[in-house]
């Protein structure tokens, strides 16, 4: 390994230019695009908190309100004012354009290394430009054209602040700052930044102005971890705040597997030696740390830029353990369980790692290179082309097409009668449900209005099996069992009598009976509930056959 080239060399034919990053900006736009093409080309519906936290939000409430309206337990600040921006359109236009915001978001975190400011960490313009191409092969892709998780790619452009050097522009250095702001009360992971930023403002010799931003950011990341902690709802992602203990999970080693192999070897090769295999990961990780480390050192290069990568590396790996909820099925491998899915809470960690490693590869001479280069090259088309599982969303849930087409008529009739029309929406997954408030006035000072009832029932949205042949009145639920709705919103139940639908809420139904009082049911844990009553999670009677 040798040292960074300095400013007096020359740089090659891929030197930066605003013309030369817009076109990596497409390239990288293109790749992510071919790796998961199914939103941009068939899209096809809104996808669980694209519809009930941000759509549902920003239609029922007003401006502000929605921006900084709590979610689980934590703000998610850049996709909201994106799916403001989106609302300028018309609706049937949402589902592409939320995956657009989000494609274009996650292009620019991984382009952002190739300006300028990264050359005191790697000097070639033109190896920033491969390292920033070749990040579109790290996993995974559910992140990906969902603008709710959004933010897990911003985590990855406040990591690349924290090492960056700050414009010289005061407009420049305000545009950083308040990017880096709205970050940093839009994702709680990048709370394990907050000892990196106060780093850099407490540093001896550092001018006031950008002493000022690294000041900011860092108030910003602590208002919001504190805020979020203060406002705590149990068992939701606020838990995701907390400073995490630096620890390596078997979780984060599946992921970078899945990046190095592919996703179905990973989980074979987990299902056949669990989480242990993750030891051998984790110390030749540390090895890499420790031979980059050292070999900075010995050339007179900072080290501060890598030391960041690696925390944010095993620290955001272990952010895991505080997600109970999460973390039991990560001690024992479960053949079948969702892991692609959750993923997405170690994509930062994991691009960071393989950013390390691109940087690692720039310190390469010799005859060592060439070979590595080549090896590189082709495991990054093989993930590409192979080593990623596309799950297509238009299985997922209806059409959102036909819906927005609804939601114009509703207004128009409640621009006519002056009334609040309810109106229920389902989004994918099928259990999952958008409830609007069409024709609400958002203006204080104005008189009640009447409101008017979905003509839809929740109990539509119950999963019924059309096919069964039953009374009138009476449905076949795949997860509820049978039941008779002729008395809406009262449900009669064979083995719970008679219970009250009263709300939806995500992906679950909050009811009412007189044997169990107030309690919130998902179709995917039923009949394992939440008791208002009991405040605890209870289990209700098997039904009858």
């Amino acid at each position: 390994m040798v040292p960074f080239r300095g400013p007096g060399m020359k740089q090659s034919p891929l030197a930066y230019s605003h013309l030369k990053f817009a076109a990596l900006f497409l390239l990288i736009c293109g790749l992510l695009t071919a790796r998961f093409p199914d939103p941009m080309l068939h899209p096809w519906t809104l996808v669980t908190e694209e519809g009930i936290m941000l759509f549902q939000d920003v239609y029922n409430l007003p401006f502000w309100q929605a921006i900084f309206q709590p979610y689980a337990g934590y703000f998610n600040i850049a996709a909201r004012l994106l799916a403001e921006a989106c609302s300028l359109f018309p609706y049937r236009a949402l589902p592409f354009l939320y995956s657009l915001a989000d494609l274009l978001a996650a292009a620019a975190a991984f382009s952002f290394f190739y300006l300028p400011a990264f050359r005191r960490i790697v000097y070639s313009d033109w190896q920033r430009f491969v390292i920033c191409a070749a990040l579109c092969a790290a996993p995974n892709a559910v992140p990906l054209f969902r603008l709710e998780t959004v933010h897990f790619y911003l985590v990855i452009l406040l990591v690349l602040v924290a090492v960056m050097d700050l414009p010289r522009h005061p407009a420049a250095k305000l545009a950083i700052t308040l990017v880096s702001v709205i970050i940093a009360w839009s994702a709680p992971p990048a709370a394990v930044l907050i000892p990196v930023f106060l780093y850099r403002a407490v540093r001896k010799a550092v001018p006031a102005a950008e002493r000022a931003v690294w000041v900011i950011i860092s108030v910003a990341l602590i208002s919001h971890t504190l805020v979020v902690r203060l406002t705590q709802v149990p068992g939701t992602p606020v838990d995701l705040a907390a400073l995490p203990a630096i620890s390596w999970h078997g979780f984060s080693y599946r992921v970078a597997m899945v990046g190095i192999i592919g996703e179905k070897a990973a989980d074979r090769l987990v299902g056949s030696f669990g989480w242990n295999a993750a030891l051998p990961f984790a110390l030749l990780v540390i090895a890499l740390a420790v031979t980059g480390i050292r070999s900075e050192r010995r050339h007179g290069n900072p080290v501060f830029p890598l030391v960041t990568f690696l925390w944010v590396i095993f620290s955001g790996g272990a952010l895991i353990i505080l997600r109970p909820e999460f973390a039991v099925y990560f001690n024992r491998f479960q053949p079948g369980y969702f892991y692609w899915a959750d993923d997405r809470y170690f994509f930062a960690s994991t691009v960071i790692l393989f950013l390390y490693i691109g940087i690692l590869w720039t310190r390469l001479r010799g005859s060592l290179k060439l070979p590595v280069t080549i090896a590189a090259a082709g495991w990054c088309c093989f993930m590409l082309v192979w080593g990623y599982s596309f799950h297509y969303w238009s299985s997922w849930g209806p059409k959102f097409d036909a819906y927005a087409t609804m939601i114009g008529s509703t207004e128009r009739q409640a621009a006519a009668d002056g009334k609040i029309h309810k109106l229920i929406i389902p989004v994918a997954p099928k259990s999952w449900l958008v409830v609007l408030d069409v024709g609400k006035h958002t203006v204080t000072n104005q008189p009640p209005q009447q409101v008017v009832p979905s003509t839809l029932k929740l109990t539509d949205y119950f999963d019924v099996d059309e096919s069964a042949a039953m009374l009138p009145g009476w449905h076949r639920s795949k997860w509820f069992g049978v039941f008779d709705d002729s008395y809406y919103p009262w449900i009669f139940h064979p083995t719970y009598g008679w219970m009250a639908c009263l709300d939806t809420n995500r992906a679950g139904f909050f009811f009412y009976s007189g044997s169990q009082g107030y309690f919130y049911a998902l179709p995917l844990t039923f009949p394992s509930v939440y008791s208002f009553t009991k405040r605890a999670c209870i289990t209700l009677p098997p039904q009858k056959p």
